[in-house]
């Protein structure tokens, strides 16, 4: 059995910037120690991050919604009832998903 290769790997050594090299799907970036002072490069959590916002999908899920919320917005009817038709079915259905 082969052995699967990491999906993040987390070169040692730092930049002259006092950045680490991490390497998130075979593709080299350049990220700082700490997140927000606290999620270290070295912790699984900030890891599983790089990897999904490195992941090919994540950009196309985020335009999809992006486009999916504006095509809502410009059906909407302003003037109408806020629970009437699909007015109603964008505040209570689409408004609630498209914002998680």
């Amino acid at each position: 059995l082969k052995k699967q290769k990491k999906a993040v790997d987390v070169l040692p050594g730092k930049t002259a910037d006092g950045l680490r090299t991490v390497l998130v799907y075979g593709k080299k970036f350049e990220v700082c120690e700490k997140s927000l002072f606290i999620f270290s490069i070295d912790k699984t959590i900030r890891q599983q991050v790089l990897q999904l916002v490195c992941w090919v999908w994540f950009d196309r899920i985020i335009l999809l919604l992006i486009a999916l919320n504006s095509i809502g917005l410009a059906i909407v009817d302003w003037r109408a009832s806020a629970d009437v038709g699909f007015n109603g079915f964008y505040n209570n259905v689409l408004d609630v998903w498209l914002t998680l």
